[in-house]
Formats: structure tokens, sequence, C-alpha cells
């Protein structure tokens, strides 16, 4: 399992879901989610950038071990 910092995670997650919604031409859509992942990270760095989660990889998104189906 891997650690990586909650920023990251957030916005890969946010980058991941923005992609799927440019896929379905849902351009609107993409454009929210990347605005509110962009500040959903930059507030989880301001609290301590550096704090770690364990991740891993599920369909496609970077989740706790605990969120795994």
């Amino acid at each position: 399992m891997r650690t990586v910092p909650r920023y990251y995670s957030i916005l890969f997650n946010g980058v991941t879901k923005a992609l799927q919604a440019l896929e379905q031409r849902n351009y609107g859509t993409a454009e929210r989610i990347l605005a509110r992942a962009q500040i959903q990270a930059e507030g989880a760095f301001m609290d301590g950038g550096e704090a770690e989660e364990p991740v891993k990889m599920s369909n496609g998104y970077l989740v706790k071990p605990e969120e795994i189906p």
C-alpha cells in the first residue's frame, strides 16, 4: 500500500472525475469538478500539506483501504 499527500489524492480523483465528464461531453461539469478539486486540494495543503494517507487504486480512483467495496 502506498501513502500520498492528501492534496494529491484530492487532485488525482478530481482529474479522474473531470475526464469522465469530458468523455460524456459534460464540459460545465468537468470545469466545476476541477475548480472544486483545486480549492479542496489547496485547503488540504494549507491545513498541513505533508499529511499523508494510505491509498490503493480502485476503479481508477485513489481510495483509502477502508473505502474499497
